[in-house]
């Protein structure tokens, strides 16, 4: 799997979990996700997942693989973060 299939599949799995976490009654712990939710939870996020993917879009474009690279341990963590929240909830 490439760098960008797995950097997009980490972000809908991001945005499940997420939304799940949400739908749990726990809070958005980034505070421009969080301002986004404020509006409408599912459009907040699904924003804030969007732009994510254009800029991983745009860092393999311009071949700043090692990024993109970074970023999906950075979101491995998040999904991974989110999942333990909602267990230990």
């Amino acid at each position: 799997m490439g760098s960008l299939s797995l950097f997009i599949y980490l972000q809908m799995l991001d945005l499940l979990t997420t939304m799940l976490f949400l739908k749990m009654g726990l809070s958005e712990s980034s505070w421009l996700v969080g301002a986004l939710v404020h509006w409408s939870p599912i459009l907040g996020v699904l924003m804030a997942k969007l732009v994510a993917i254009a800029i991983g879009c745009l860092a393999v474009r311009y071949h700043k693989d090692r990024v993109v690279k970074l970023a999906n341990v950075g979101y491995s963590g998040v999904v991974a973060w989110n999942l333990l929240c909602m267990i230990l909830k």
